[in-house]
């Protein structure tokens, strides 16, 4: 049996060998980019952070009154803090002194009293809603 001189090229085995390789490879690199892209929720972690802060120094007041959209906390110590919107953003100041920016990117805030306390609605800026009720204890 004559043996061929010209032993350069692709065999069937290194054809085998590299197809395998490749259909190995494809789905790990297909759930590397899957990991790689990631929703982020930042805006909704803002705005419940947010919230968290509000419900914790409305627990902590004796008393609160809303007027138009401005909430008015009479704090223990006398003083008053209020929340309302200022241009874009949420601020908070202490006897309208101040500038504490609690929250970006805000198209509206609306405070509506309850009889057990009040809810809160913020309309983000991407046209999101966020509502959280509020529970009033007095002490």
């Amino acid at each position: 049996m004559p043996r061929f001189q010209n032993e350069s090229g692709f065999t069937l085995l290194s054809s085998l060998l590299f197809l395998s390789m490749i259909l190995f490879l494809v789905p790990i690199l297909a759930n590397m980019m899957k990991l790689t892209q990631y929703d982020s929720r930042y805006d909704e972690l803002s705005v419940w952070h947010f919230f968290l802060f509000l419900q914790h120094e409305t627990t902590e007041a004796a008393g609160y009154q809303v007027t138009g959209n401005t909430l008015h906390l009479q704090l223990r110590n006398g003083k008053t803090a209020s929340y309302s919107r200022y241009y874009s953003d949420i601020r908070r100041q202490v006897n309208s002194v101040g500038h504490e920016i609690y929250l970006k990117d805000v198209k509206q805030i609306e405070f509506v009293p309850l009889t057990f306390g009040f809810k809160t609605i913020v309309h983000s800026i991407q046209g999101e809603i966020y509502e959280k009720v509020i529970i009033f204890h007095p002490k």
